[in-house]
């Protein structure tokens, strides 16, 4: 891919999203709650292979053109890392994070130390 997506900050912002989520209007929430404008979407269904075609023609999309950047989630991005020649500099990816609070972390490593090795290692 020419050029890597990049986390960015997105607060006044016009953005298009799009994604292949099981719950795209979760997205674009989380989206609007970090200061972006929300112009636009494109969702293809959870687990969708992306094409390169598809990818350049929503980059292309006249219907786009007001916005200051594309903008999927970091699940997305990893696919989109697949496919060649792509040219990723108007694609901003948004990565979330888990945040336990107080003792949370420490009772999840204790958790997944209970249930063994491989749960412990895919953590």
């Amino acid at each position: 891919m020419d050029g890597t997506p990049w986390p960015c900050p997105l607060a006044g912002l016009r953005v298009a999203t799009f994604a292949a989520i099981g719950n795209p209007q979760s997205f674009v929430n989380t989206i609007q709650s970090l200061g972006a404008e929300v112009v636009g979407s494109r969702f293809w269904p959870d687990h969708h292979v992306y094409r390169g075609e598809q990818i350049q023609a929503l980059l292309r999309e006249d219907r786009f053109s007001s916005c200051d950047l594309f903008v999927t989630t970091e699940k997305d991005a990893v696919k989109l890392n697949l496919l060649p020649a792509l040219d990723a500099t108007r694609i901003g990816v948004v990565c979330v994070e888990i945040d336990f609070p107080g003792d949370g972390d420490r009772i999840l490593q204790d958790a997944l130390k209970r249930l063994g090795p491989k749960a412990e290692n895919s953590a």
